[in-house]
């Protein structure tokens, strides 16, 4: 297990409020005594959080900034599983079993987190069996959702898959700009540069994105979905 960092910027009541995995906790003295349990740590840009095959131990939730949920192949490429943002937690699979990593992390935008140990945890879903079922369901929703996602990826050309990655990017509210480089979509879908760079030519030329230095904006996020389904 990693060692605790020491707290620096303390998790609020009012945002743990807004976390999903813990909307059963009413009380807010009960509430305030959780967050005492989380600790900060910070990533930038591009750091590894944790890798396939790593202990586990902890889970995380995002104050600021994204993460990125991968699992590498034996040939260097990678496949983007999920992209995490401000108030959503992961790598709680770990939680529950003490088991090891089954995917990679790391930090698309520089991340400010708050970690959440196992024994702290374990301790809290005790004293609450409503907890207990809510996180059941959440952690059988992921599953779900994991297992979509690969059989898409596993039958999608290349521009579908692409497409996809896009919209996960954008997945926050009114969120259309995306900075992101060609090499790194090209690593988050399993394919080459050459092939990215095709597939967002064509769909500049019917009007989804625009591509500039540094990423590109997504003009028609319908259509995208569109060209999916």
């Amino acid at each position: 297990m990693p060692n605790k960092p020491a707290l620096q910027i303390p998790l609020s009541p009012a945002m743990l409020k807004q976390v999903a995995l813990f909307k059963p906790l009413q009380d807010e003295a009960e509430i305030s005594r959780v967050c005492q349990m989380f600790h900060g740590r910070s990533f930038r840009t591009g750091e590894t959080i944790f890798q396939h095959g790593d202990p586990g131990g902890c889970m995380y939730l995002i104050r600021t900034g994204k993460v990125r949920i991968y699992l590498p192949s034996m040939d260097g490429r990678e496949i983007t599983l999920r992209v995490y943002g401000a108030g959503e937690v992961f790598g709680e699979l770990s939680l529950l079993d003490g088991g090891l990593r089954t995917a990679s992390a790391d930090a698309l935008e520089a991340a400010h987190t708050y970690m959440l140990f196992r024994d702290d945890f374990l301790n809290l879903l005790r004293d609450h069996f409503g907890l207990v079922q809510h996180v059941l369901g959440l952690l059988v929703e992921r599953l779900r959702y994991t297992t979509h996602y690969t059989q898409q990826l596993a039958f999608m050309n290349v521009p579908s898959r692409i497409a996809v990655v896009l919209l996960q990017l954008a997945s926050e509210s009114d969120q259309t700009d995306i900075k992101i480089t060609q090499q790194d979509l090209a690593n988050f879908v399993g394919t080459t540069r050459e092939w990215v760079n095709r597939a967002l030519k064509e769909f500049a030329k019917h009007g989804w994105v625009t591509m500039h230095r540094g990423g590109m904006t997504i003009l028609n996020r319908d259509a995208l979905k569109q060209s999916v389904m």
